[in-house]
């Protein structure tokens, strides 16, 4: 029954735009006017971004993400210094939040070297960055 489900899911994906028709002309329509179809029109699509090219799109994504980390690395040591501190004689559960806070400060220290070396390069290289 599953299978036959999915046949006709995908019949119909497949066969849909069959039936749809873009511009259907209008019997309602005199014929003294040219029809729709015989104008030259032309069809722009506006931009939804903010950005205008590749490169703005990705520093706005690094930029996120760099602020995402600047907040979730002080409370990822949180949770690595409760689980220290709870652990009370359980040497795994210490071992646990020593593991926690060593890689949130290993992952800390490379996010926040990724834009310095980006800016770095980038006057090696002579590129324009938005870091320089």
């Amino acid at each position: 029954m599953r299978k036959q489900i999915i046949k006709i899911l995908i019949l119909l994906i497949v066969a849909f735009p069959l039936f749809i028709q873009a511009q259907a002309d209008s019997p309602d329509q005199p014929s003294d006017q040219p029809s729709p179809s015989s104008q030259s029109t032309s069809v722009t699509i506006d931009n939804p971004l903010q950005w205008n090219s590749f490169a703005e799109l990705l520093n706005a994504v690094i930029d996120f993400l760099y602020n995402i980390s600047l907040v979730l690395a002080p409370l990822m040591i949180v949770v690595g210094g409760y689980y220290f501190v709870t652990a009370a004689t359980n040497p795994k559960q210490v071992e646990t939040g020593k593991k926690i806070i060593l890689w949130t400060l290993i992952g800390l220290l490379i996010i926040i070297a990724a834009k310095g070396l980006i800016a770095l390069f980038g006057n090696i290289f002579g590129i324009d960055t938005p870091y320089n």
